[in-house]
Order: structure tokens, then C-alpha cells, then sequence
């Protein structure tokens, strides 16, 4: 039987936002946010955060989740860019 005791909300508050932000946050058009969420893309990005249902044809995106996902992008730019210094700095020394 499942636990229907209400959760504890998280230590964040909860905003969704629609996707003209989501678009405005990524720096992207609907169509290559949808296409990072389509497994059969050759954009597909598994983690882009998925919408959530609103009801009827509306849906929307966990703010959070959106700031997370831009963050981690960041950290693998970041990551990437080391590497290549250090590949650099062996290359001149080496």
C-alpha cells in the first residue's frame, strides 16, 4: 500500500515557469527544448528536465530543476576547459 503521508516540502520553494522563461533561461527555441526531450533526436539531452502535466495542453518546468540542469552545463564546460589547459600545459612541457 502506498504511503499517502504528505511529504516534506523541500528546503527550496516550488516555481514553475512556463516556456517562453524556460526558452529565455536555456537560450533556446521550443522546438530544440522538445527536441533535447525526444528520445529519437539526435539532440536528445537526457537531462533536460521534463514539464510537468498542468492540465489540458499545459505544462510547465520546476524552476529548480531548470537552474540545476544550467549549472551542470556549466560544471561540464568548466571540466572540459581543464582538461584542455592541462593537455595544453603537457604538450608545451613535455
Amino acid at each position: 500500500m502506498p504511503n499517502l503521508q504528505p511529504q516534506q516540502p523541500p528546503s527550496h520553494q516550488t516555481r514553475i515557469i512556463k516556456l517562453p522563461d524556460v526558452m529565455k533561461r536555456l537560450g533556446c527555441s521550443r522546438s530544440t527544448i522538445y527536441a533535447k526531450l525526444s528520445p529519437g533526436s539526435s539532440q536528445f539531452d537526457r537531462s533536460m528536465p521534463a514539464p510537468i502535466s498542468l492540465g489540458g495542453r499545459a505544462v510547465g518546468w520546476l524552476d529548480h530543476e531548470i537552474e540545476a540542469y544550467l549549472q551542470e552545463r556549466i560544471a561540464i564546460r568548466d571540466s572540459r576547459r581543464r582538461t584542455l589547459n592541462q593537455q595544453a600545459k603537457e604538450n608545451t612541457h613535455g
